[in-house]
């Protein structure tokens, strides 16, 4: 017996929506391998995933919105290009329990900072960057500070100093205060920043005041390198055991994941009394990073190690 044309039609029809299903659901497969594994090299554009608050409120009543971000836009928060540079060395001082990255950052013969491919820097560096180039679109109707803030993601604690800018209408602070965070793209009312607390502001970061090109922590205090898949990366440099010196020290790659606290070694070199040790978090490492990128972060954390001065 012959199919009719309609019981035909349905069953292409049938066939048709199988076939759609199965490109969906390979489409969702490859788009979550892809964001598992995003680009790692410098010139990235990966951002960390934070939803931008700037990009969905009215810029009508905030200064300068559209020009502002339009300088904000292409900055990516990463450490990655300045640390791995060459000329960056690991200084410890044993007596004042710091440590020291140098050559860190970069000023132009203006005494401005210098980004890394105009794009790349940590906190800091990007606010200092993103203060240079908005201060003359402000009047002297309002006035920009550096703040010091902790923020509910990836920097909990006071001792993270994550920077923004503070921009305020001198004349109406009440109902005119405004944030402005070059790191993850956000600039709008300080009501709309209920993730952050506030710490104290100035008019200028120590490092750009002096135009000082190192880095200095304290041990047991780590630098930011950049976010990715979730986590920030941090350069930590603490004690061995209970001593810190030249012949005792510990350099370390530690992942802590958004919105938790404490941090896990990715990889760990240290000396105790002169013995060199070494720990890798292998496991936890592929969920993080990919193989090359391993590489690159180990290769330069080794090399600091062998080559730390005091």
């Amino acid at each position: 017996m012959k199919k009719t044309d309609p019981i035909q039609r349905l069953e292409h029809k049938i066939l048709f929506y199988k076939i759609l299903l199965g490109i969906t659901v390979v489409g969702m497969i490859l788009s979550q391998v892809i964001d598992r594994h995003p680009p790692f090299a410098p010139n990235s554009d990966e951002k960390p995933n934070i939803i931008s608050s700037a990009e969905n409120i009215p810029s009508d009543d905030i200064p300068h919105f559209k020009t502002v971000m339009a300088i904000v836009q292409p900055l990516r928060y990463s450490g990655l290009p300045m640390f791995l540079r060459e000329d960056v060395r690991l200084t410890i001082d044993s007596n004042k329990q710091t440590w020291k990255i140098s050559n860190l950052h970069r000023f132009n013969s203006k005494g401005n900072v210098v980004l890394e491919d105009n794009r790349y820097g940590l906190c800091g560096e990007l606010a200092g960057y993103v203060y240079q180039n908005i201060k003359t679109l402000f009047d002297n109707k309002y006035s920009i500070t550096f703040l010091r803030v902790s923020e509910s993601g990836y920097f909990l604690s006071p001792q993270s100093s994550h920077i923004v800018l503070l921009i305020r209408d001198k004349e109406n602070p009440k109902n005119n205060t405004f944030i402005l965070d070059p790191s993850f793209h956000r600039y709008g009312h300080i009501e709309d920043f209920d993730e952050y607390n506030f710490f104290g502001s100035s008019p200028s970061l120590d490092f750009i005041t002096q135009k000082d090109p190192d880095g200095s922590f304290d041990i047991e205090h780590g630098m930011p390198i950049l976010i990715h898949n979730d986590f920030l990366l941090s350069l930590m440099v603490e004690k061995a055991g209970d001593k810190f010196d030249i012949n005792n020290f510990t350099i370390a790659l530690a992942a802590t994941q958004r919105y938790k606290f404490s941090g896990r070694y990715l990889f760990a070199i240290r000396k105790k009394d002169g013995k060199e040790e070494i720990y890798e978090n292998k496991f936890l490492t592929e969920e993080i990073l990919n193989s090359e990128e391993y590489a690159h972060l180990r290769e330069k954390i080794v090399f600091l190690f062998k080559n730390a001065s005091l």
